[in-house]
């Protein structure tokens, strides 16, 4: 199967879900998504489940590590990155969670927690994210696809997906 990133085309739904739906069945490697800094100090919420837990390796902020997989949502000093900016590293995700269908990726509400400007509020943030995963476009054969067409994308159920967890009282979900 062809997988490129970029430009979009018609939309059969039906040829869609049969086409994606046939990876399915080499999905086997679970890999956990969380938000993480650029520096790569996994040391509360999400972050700090994913090292201790997943195999996420303290001072790698980007990409695969273990059975975690890192999306960049505060700098270098521990700032909350513009959406902007993470906008690159969700498409980044997408395209290796796209190109692995052997692996199914549970991504948690990055960026929603402690990534969190003081000035949104936690329903305002999740829009924002969620958008970010939604904006992305895939060309796959001729179809028009998106994130949630991919059964080895696990979103949760704040950005559209079916996966639901409790969060601490930061915000940070830290059970997979």
């Amino acid at each position: 199967m062809t997988l490129e990133y970029g430009d979009t085309a018609s939309n059969t739904s039906s040829q869609k879900v049969d086409s994606i739906s046939n990876q399915s069945s080499m999905v086997n490697k679970i890999i956990f998504v969380f938000g993480s800094n650029l520096a790569g100090r996994h040391g509360k919420g999400s972050a700090l489940y994913a090292r201790q837990e997943h195999g996420a390796i303290y001072g790698q902020g980007v990409g695969l590590q273990g059975n975690a997989y890192a999306i960049p949502t505060k700098d270098e000093q521990l700032r909350i990155l513009p959406l902007e900016s993470i906008r690159p590293y969700v498409e980044e995700f997408v395209r290796f969670a796209i190109a692995h269908p052997d692996m199914t990726f549970n991504v948690t509400a990055i960026g929603c927690g402690l990534a969190r400007p003081p000035n949104q509020t936690r329903e305002e943030r999740v829009r924002d994210i969620r958008s970010l995963f939604e904006s992305t476009q895939f060309w796959v054969q001729d179809l028009d696809v998106t994130i949630h067409d991919f059964p080895n994308i696990n979103l949760p159920i704040e950005f559209g997906g079916e996966r639901k967890f409790p969060n601490d009282a930061n915000g940070e979900e830290s059970k997979n």
